[in-house]
């Protein structure tokens, strides 16, 4: 699939951990440096697997690069994509979520701010009644936390508002990097236990970080 999809003559490692734990429905912190193919960990099971996936991007110029350059360029995946940001009119919002809810869209992404949007989250409610909505995917997760630099209030209680709408996808949540505070943070807000999956928890941290790992379980904020 990773070859017919992206061109991959294999997939790697951490790729293989976090596609087997998100397609077997289980959420994950996922920890991996950046150019390394984070983003096919959400996109691959997104366009095989049933359902919608909503991935939530900080900055719209980083949801604009990863579509443009990474959906359609690069895998040619912009019939079964679109975004929903400040700069796209109310009414092509409104088109595109309608849209969404028809089945024509495997993802969309959207800046956090528009998760806080009522007509947003009902469309998401009547996608999930009607054909799902599988998987919520957090690009530079580092972002949702309040011990980092980037921290904005629109991503608290991201998932508690989903929920409230009836929407209860599984987690995929990247960064190339999060400081213990951090990564703490993160699965405190997102609902994931802090520690490694070798430990039982929801977290994967790439070989190249392990020398972290010890940092990751026992701190204690």
């Amino acid at each position: 699939i990773g070859y017919r999809l992206f061109g991959f003559a294999q997939m790697r490692d951490f790729q293989h951990r976090i596609l087997e734990r998100v397609m077997t429905g289980r959420s994950i912190l996922g920890i991996a440096a950046t150019g390394s193919g984070k983003s096919e960990c959400f996109i691959l099971p997104a366009i095989v697997l049933s359902g919608a996936t909503a991935v939530v991007s900080p900055l719209i110029s980083l949801m604009m690069d990863q579509y443009d350059q990474r959906i359609c360029e690069r895998y040619g995946l912009d019939h079964l994509a679109t975004y929903i940001n400040g700069e796209v009119k109310f009414e092509e919002r409104q088109a595109r979520l309608r849209r969404l809810e028809l089945g024509y869209y495997k993802l969309v992404y959207f800046t956090p701010e528009q998760l806080e949007r009522g007509y947003v989250l009902d469309s998401l409610r009547r996608t999930n009644l009607h054909r799902g909505v599988r998987y919520l995917a957090m690009d530079e997760a580092h972002c949702i936390s309040q011990w980092g630099h980037d921290f904005r209030p629109s991503y608290l209680n991201l998932v508690r508002r989903l929920r409230d709408y009836g929407v209860n996808p599984v987690r995929i949540a990247l960064t190339a990097t999060a400081s213990p505070y951090v990564r703490r943070d993160v699965c405190e807000e997102l609902g994931l236990k802090p520690e490694i999956l070798e430990e039982g928890g929801d977290v994967y941290v790439e070989s190249s970080n392990r020398p972290e790992l010890n940092l990751i379980v026992r701190v204690h904020p």
